[in-house]
């Protein structure tokens, strides 16, 4: 963004983001962008025989105990 270090260490993060931002808008626009040009691939779909095994899988690992489960305070997900 072409400033100090004082100047930088100085600012405040949301300035920060704000410049940053705008710097990226710049050089997509001079330059173009990328995501201009191309569009985002849809999202592959899961098969219910690609999601048994990996339901199968992610159970076998945690019976081994080589992946731990972590327990949820209910449906804002904090972790205990």
């Amino acid at each position: 963004m072409g400033w100090t270090e004082e100047v930088a260490l100085a600012t405040d993060i949301n300035y920060v983001i704000a410049a940053y931002e705008g710097r990226i808008a710049m050089f997509q626009r001079l330059f173009g962008s990328k995501k201009e040009e191309e569009p985002e691939p849809e999202p592959r779909k899961i098969t219910a025989h690609e999601m048994l095994s990996f339901a199968r899988t992610h159970n076998a690992l945690v019976k081994t105990g080589k992946i731990k489960l972590q327990k949820s305070n209910g449906p804002k997900g904090k972790v205990e």
